[in-house]
This record gives C-alpha cells, structure tokens and sequence, in this order.
C-alpha cells in the first residue's frame, strides 16, 4: 500500500466534499481501502476492505481531541 490511485489533487476542507469516480477500465471490484491524511493533525487514518458498492456517500470525521477517526456509510 505504498502507492495510491485515485488520490485528490486538493485539501478539501472542513465540511467540504468532492465527488471520486473509478475508472471502469482498471475497477478491481468493490472493495477498497481508504487512506485519509489529515493536514494539519500530522494524523492518517487507514479503512481497509471498504465496500463501496455498498454507499453512495462517505463522511470522514476526525476529532482533533480525542485523536479519533470514524466514517459514516450513507
């Protein structure tokens, strides 16, 4: 997991989404792992086999306080 595909060009803010779409040519399937960096925490968090076929939509929550990571699947 040294390397990512479909990695954002931008830091999206607080609050802030973007739409991510899988190119349909190199789709390995439903299941993916997430990485998110948090800029400004030096934190990263991991979510490994993520079935995104699953969702529609994902919210990352990171609380600077108690250091805690979470998604919520709508």
């Amino acid at each position: 997991m040294d390397e990512w595909d479909n990695e954002l060009d931008k830091v999206l803010q607080n609050q802030a989404s973007t739409y991510v779409e899988f190119d349909d040519d190199n789709d390995e399937g439903c299941v993916w792992n997430i990485r998110v960096v948090w800029e400004n925490y030096n934190e990263s968090v991991l979510w490994k086999n993520v079935n995104l076929c699953k969702f529609t939509a994902l919210r990352l929550r990171y609380d600077s306080g108690t250091k805690s990571t979470s998604f919520v699947a709508e």
